[in-house]
Order: structure tokens, then sequence, then C-alpha cells
């Protein structure tokens, strides 16, 4: 397996790797610790002035970068002994893209945030790239309220948004080959989506479509538990839920449970959603209170 973690020393970024010290990787892991320098720019002032002012501040980053790349391998060096690092130059999500696709990374770890003011208040920008430009899975990452911090030794509680598609499948397939089985708990959550404008949703209750729909969707989930449950993992819960806001339903869950990861595949059922970033996968990772992990299957990794 080869993760490639990017490192900026922000807060975000730190419990990314926190997290990602909590998991028990496979046998001959490789990680990489990417940390980008972005060129700033610097307008105020004669041609001199700039010069001066862009080499102070590409100093400043580029010790900030060394710092936080080095903090991070000790950090991750503790639990995991292959650990490479590199400092680039560039735009952050570009040259983490370009860096994932050169190793043939099979997940990036990232926090949701870096430490631009505007990325205090919204999902960052290289953040949003990477999960919809990635070849491969995304683990984004967030800090934690001190009421939710938790010791490493703790398990780890794990949710699966699970409807059957390829990106869900992936998620399964992701969690089997991490050997965290004893030390995590797995519930898998299918939402079906109902409409309630006009009590519509009583009419659908009533079909028997709906109630082969639900059949089936509750035989995919166990099938999909058990899968989990011959890869190691022995509490494996499933639960099949019904609501007209399927993302918003999944982020209340993983609220009230609460869990230390939400996985989500990159792409639903539907036909809009093979081009784009499904709408429940990108409010996932825009609102959900916990670390989020994006999987996608092999094919479009490849």
């Amino acid at each position: 397996m080869k993760i490639l973690v990017a490192a900026d020393g922000s807060a975000h970024s730190n419990e990314a790797i926190d997290l990602l010290g909590r998991l028990r990787l496979p046998e001959h892991t490789q990680i990489e610790v990417l940390s980008v320098l972005e060129h700033p720019a610097v307008y105020a002032g004669s041609h001199g002035i700039r010069d001066r002012v862009t080499s102070v501040i590409e100093g400043q980053q580029r010790q900030a970068a060394e710092t936080a790349v080095a903090e991070t391998r000790q950090r991750l060096a503790e639990s995991h002994v292959d650990v490479a690092s590199t400092i680039r130059d560039g735009h952050p999500a570009e040259e983490i893209l370009k860096r994932a696709e050169s190793i043939a990374a099979d997940l990036i770890i990232a926090g949701s945030r870096g430490l631009s003011a505007l990325d205090r208040f919204l999902l960052g920008s290289t953040t949003e790239r990477l999960l919809k430009h990635a070849h491969c899975d995304v683990l984004i990452s967030r800090p934690v309220t001190p009421s939710a911090t938790v010791s490493p030794s703790d398990r780890l509680r794990v949710m699966v948004a699970y409807d059957g598609s390829p990106g869900a499948d992936a998620a399964i397939d992701a969690l089997t080959r991490l050997p965290i089985g004893p030390q995590a708990e797995v519930r898998l959550v299918t939402v079906l989506s109902v409409l309630k404008s006009f009590r519509m949703d009583i009419l659908q209750h009533l079909s028997a479509e709906w109630a082969l729909e639900k059949e089936t969707a509750g035989k995919v989930a166990l099938d999909a538990a058990a899968k989990l449950e011959e890869a190691g993992y022995d509490r494996v819960q499933v639960r099949i839920e019904e609501s007209d806001d399927v993302a918003d339903h999944l982020i209340h869950l993983s609220e009230t449970w609460p869990a230390d990861i939400l996985m989500t595949g990159a792409n639903g059922h539907s036909k809009i959603e093979q081009f784009l970033l499904g709408s429940v996968s990108t409010r996932l990772t825009r609102h959900a209170p916990c670390a989020v992990w994006l999987t996608r299957t092999r094919d479009s990794q490849n």
C-alpha cells in the first residue's frame, strides 16, 4: 500500500497525521510525506522591494515546510518504518495530484483546510481539487473537539455510507485490506430516499417496488458486512434507514454515534454522478463532523 500524506503544519494537517497513526496498515506500506511551497504574490513596492519581500517569505515558507515534514516523519516513524519525504514548489493541489500519480498512490491523506484565512471558513480549495481529481482514495481529516478527543488505544469508529454502488464496494474493499479489525467498530448505513412532499411517502411505502427495494438493500448490506467479518471485523452493524435527505441524515448519524471516519464512494448510482463527484459525497466531505474517506473503484484509479 502506498500513502501520500500532505503536510503543511496546520491543525487540520496534524489531525490527519494523528488519524493515520491510529490506523493499522498492511506490512510493507510505503508512506511519503509531501509539503508544497506556493510562491507568494507580492504586488506592493518597487521591483527591488518586491524581490526582497518575496525572498523573505519564501525562506520562511521553506523553513516551515521543512519543520512540518520533519515533525510528521518523526511522528509516523514510531508506528510506520518506511516513511519518505519531499518538498516541492508549485500549486499545492497540482503538486499533490502529480506526486500521487507518479508514485501510484493508493491513498492521499490531507487536512480539510490549510493555513489561509479563507480556508478557516470554507472547505479548502486544495481539498476540493483533491476530492474531484485524484485517481485514488482520499482521506480528509478535521480537528476534533475536546469532548470528542480519543486516545490512540480506543477503537476506531468507522461508518460506511453503503448504497451497493461500485464506489461503496470500494470502501468495503479498502477496509478488508486494512488489518484493523479488532481495533475498529464498523457501522454500515444504507439510507433509502423517500419523497415526503405531498405525503408521497405513504404511497411509496405501500408499493411492491418499495418493499422489494428495501429487502434488496438489506441483503446487499448484509453481504458487505459478511465480507468485513471474514476480514476480521467483529463489530459490524447494519442499519437500513429512510430519509428525504440522504446526506443530511448520514451527517446526523455520524454525529450521534459518533464516528471517527465516514467512508463514502466517490460516485453513486445516478448517471450524473458518473461524471461528477456525487452530490451526497460532496456534502459529506464539506459538512461531516469527522474525517471523510472518499473511495474510488480500482478502474477509476487506473
